[in-house]
């Protein structure tokens, strides 16, 4: 069932983090859900938008000129997922939160199975192809960060770059990066250094 679970969201992010560049054949590009401003569980907007505050859960922050939005409000059942845009810019994050402590290695490996091929097989569904990636490392022991990363060409034949990392920690998190420049999303997913959880 929590596998379940985090195949859903895991997807959810992999379409908010792809959608924008890609189109179905012959169609026009899918449209994103509306997102609203990253907030509190009290529901006041964040002050400061390149860093994303989650209470009692994680912060992370994003590159100077980006702001966060939320996909999908954090939820102990069902995780959260949230998104960073800059104006002008193609490129975004999408940080994947999952309530669950996974510390095991064939867990982690399960994890991380699931997380790359969400991302993979939600831009095969969008159109993109001639993938080219490289795997996230499946082999024992498996480390608190784990770097992967998938490109692929849109319909229009560009190349889409996207970079993750899964993160094990208290919780388990995956930050996603995309753009059309292979060094902007390396770069990007440099953000991930920033993702922790309070002390």
């Amino acid at each position: 069932m929590r596998l379940h679970v985090q195949v859903r969201v895991a997807t959810l992010a992999c379409f908010v983090l792809i959608a924008p560049f890609a189109a179905p054949a012959g169609g026009a590009a899918p449209a994103t859900r509306p997102t609203a401003p990253a907030t509190s569980p009290g529901g006041a907007p964040q002050a400061g938008s390149e860093k994303l505050t989650v209470p009692g859960v994680f912060s992370v922050a994003a590159p100077q000129g980006y702001a966060w939005q939320t996909a999908q409000a954090f939820d102990p059942a069902t995780g959260g997922v949230y998104l960073a845009t800059a104006q002008g810019v193609a490129s975004r994050l999408v940080v994947t939160a999952d309530a669950r402590k996974i510390d095991k290695d064939p867990q982690r490996i399960s994890a991380l199975k699931a997380h790359f091929n969400a991302m993979a097989q939600t831009m095969q569904k969008m159109g993109l192809t001639d993938l080219k990636f490289q795997q996230p490392k499946l082999e024992a022991p498996i480390p608190e960060r784990v770097d992967y990363w998938v490109s692929g060409l849109t319909p229009d034949g560009a190349r889409m770059h996207f970079y993750a990392q899964t993160v094990f920690v208290q919780r388990t998190y995956q930050v996603q990066a995309a753009s059309p420049s292979e060094e902007d999303a390396k770069k990007l997913i440099d953000s991930a250094k920033s993702l922790q959880e309070p002390k």
